[in-house]
């Protein structure tokens, strides 16, 4: 359950409905059933709604494709949404072999709060007498058929004290990316903007390790991501003499690229945490020319056996090495975590972004906020 602190109210009819005015999601997270030993002894089966993390990086994970991203909490990056897959394991002595199963793609879920992963939307040729007087999108998603389920699968064991894993997935990207807009006239001088969506069927090759070296521990996480074509936007508009002409721009192009997150963790005598991660390419982000560069960070101490913890979070994200000073943003998030009884714990944060035009932070930086968050186990 989750209360969104913020009305969705776009016009007067929308003020009579108590969705709009105190948003309030309800759902299921998980539901599923363990089948164990079937059919072999060595194999065991997992059937229904789950969530299922791939990956060894601390919570930036380019291998963890199998779950819809979860978007709807700006403040919970790398969130995933359960979703219904069947899940077989088969052990092999040091060895466990996973094979995922999914029926059909779940999309994203994107944020109600203004926080956005926006593709630029290429500008119109439109002549300078027309206007657009109204806007519609169409989102194209896969037909829930045998032809369009995904699946996967992970072989990981252990070396050296090291735990390593390799994967391969095959569906579709879960975020949707434009292939056509469409500019019909209305009258003589307005237009009707049309929008299409669609999403990407990729194939995805992925390996991580982790492990510990002298009480600091590492890890490293990549993945091969590979477009089944070319992906192109179409643009239609009345030309000049109002004949439409139609443009066609390169959204994503069927070539392979690469994202990855490597980090350290450490804790010091007196109990202080440090985690630190670099990423290349970030959820949302794709094509090779398109992946931009991440460090983020965070310290934490607890005080008084566990029941409140003091932390902070930074990040700095990197658009361009050869001009830094003009593309880069940050991300600061100071935290106060308090635990008054094992089964609850308050959260008291503020969120404070900022960043160059063009960044993924400066399209966030008039989003700053202050957050509490409520969690009771029962």
């Amino acid at each position: 359950m989750r209360y969104h602190d913020f009305s969705t109210a776009e016009n007067p009819a929308a003020l009579g409905e108590r969705a709009k005015i105190n948003p309030l999601d309800f759902g299921v997270g998980e539901a599923y059933v363990d089948i164990f030993g079937f059919p072999l002894d060595s194999i065991d089966l997992r059937i229904g709604k789950q969530r299922i993390a791939w990956g060894t990086a601390d919570t930036l994970n380019p291998t963890d494709n199998l779950n819809p991203d979860d978007f709807s909490d700006p403040l919970d990056f790398g969130r995933k949404l359960p979703t219904t897959a069947l899940l077989a394991t088969y052990y092999l002595g040091d060895y466990t072999l996973t094979g995922i199963w999914l029926p059909a793609l779940r999309p994203v879920l994107l944020s109600k709060t203004g926080f956005t992963f926006a593709q630029e939307i290429p500008s119109l040729p439109l002549p300078p007498t027309l206007k657009i007087a109204e806007r519609e999108e169409r989102l194209i998603l896969p037909e829930p058929l045998p032809k369009n389920s995904m699946f996967a699968a992970k072989l990981k064991s252990t070396l050296l004290n090291v735990d390593w894993s390799i994967s391969y997935f095959r569906g579709f990207d879960d975020i949707p990316i434009l292939n056509s807009i469409t500019a019909t006239p209305i009258d003589a001088t307005s237009l009707k903007i049309t929008s299409e969506l669609s999403f990407p069927k990729l194939n995805v090759i992925g390996a991580d390790l982790a492990g510990e070296f002298l009480s600091i521990g590492f890890w490293g996480e990549g993945a091969i991501f590979l477009p089944d074509e070319e992906s192109t936007l179409s643009i239609t508009a009345p030309g000049p003499q109002g004949t439409p002409q139609t443009e066609k721009q390169t959204m994503l192009k069927d070539e392979a690229y690469f994202k990855y997150t490597v980090g350290l963790d450490y804790t010091f005598k007196g109990g202080i945490y440090i985690n630190a991660q670099y990423m290349h390419g970030f959820f949302h982000e794709r094509g090779q020319e398109n992946l931009q560069d991440y460090i983020i960070a965070r310290v934490e101490k607890e005080f008084f056996d566990e029941e409140l913890k003091v932390a902070l979070s930074g990040g700095l994200e990197i658009k361009e090495f050869d001009d830094i000073k003009n593309s880069i943003g940050y991300i600061l998030v100071p935290e106060l975590t308090l635990k008054p009884a094992d089964s609850i714990e308050i959260v008291l944060g503020i969120f404070l972004l900022d960043g160059k035009e063009g960044t993924l932070f400066g399209q966030w930086k008039d989003q700053d906020q202050t957050y509490l968050k409520v969690k009771v186990d029962f």
